[in-house]
């Protein structure tokens, strides 16, 4: 039984910030977009273009969704957060007629910076380039804007 509480302990601090993988990243998003019926939605901003939804468990943060439709295109992006820490970021436009993706980007987060960029070519980014750098950083400050937006949408 000590193994097992050991076992699951080292697990949780493994997965809050310290040694993730892309992978352990896509399936807690997978796990979220499940569980998003169990959330609390609270919806901010909306218009007849788009919306920026909120989604929390408890008083806890899980995904900022903003939704934009543009030119016959709608713009979906996630951002994904454990313990008000973003860990994961995706863009998805799709085609509003087929649905087709026509543009994809993933961004992988840990202990507060960017180690991983999915393009929308299906390829890495070179993590010492000065675009993954200064994209990371972007990401981050709108990352942290969307929990001062929480917070205040959930009081």
């Amino acid at each position: 039984m000590t193994r097992l509480i050991i076992l699951l302990f080292f697990s949780c601090f493994a997965f809050i910030g310290f040694s993730q993988s892309t992978q352990d990243l896509d399936d807690y998003g997978a796990s979220v977009e499940q569980g998003l019926v169990k959330y609390t939605m609270v919806e901010k901003q909306k218009t007849e273009t788009g919306s920026k939804q909120f989604f929390y468990e408890g008083r806890e943060l899980k995904l900022v969704r903003v939704l934009v439709a543009d030119h016959g295109i709608l713009k979906k992006v996630d951002w994904y957060y454990v313990e008000n820490k973003l860990i994961l970021a995706e863009t998805t436009w799709k085609s509003d007629l087929k649905g087709d993706v026509v543009f994809h980007e993933k961004y992988y987060f840990s202990k507060g910076k960017m180690f991983a960029w999915l393009n929308f070519e299906n390829q890495f980014e070179k993590p010492e380039s000065e675009l993954f750098k200064s994209t990371g950083q972007d990401i981050l400050r709108t990352a942290a804007r969307w929990i001062e937006e929480a917070k205040a949408a959930k009081k």
